[in-house]
């Protein structure tokens, strides 16, 4: 009969901490342009309401008059 080796995988392969440096920045880059996009939304959501409160301001004050 022949001989056979068998050895356990690494921990980290076995549940996905396999992963390289370039792919953790990768993920952070990417991380961070999302973080911007979503600052950009919220920016431009509360630039809307306060845009809309303004029109809705200048309304009233032209109807009192």
């Amino acid at each position: 009969m022949g001989r056979y080796s068998y050895s356990q995988p690494f921990q980290s392969d076995t549940y996905g901490g396999g992963h390289s440096d370039s792919d953790s920045n990768e993920i952070e880059a990417l991380i961070q342009e999302d973080q911007a996009q979503l600052e950009l939304v919220n920016a431009q959501q509360t630039l809307m309401l306060c845009y809309g409160y303004a029109l809705c301001s200048l309304a009233m004050l032209n109807s009192t008059f």
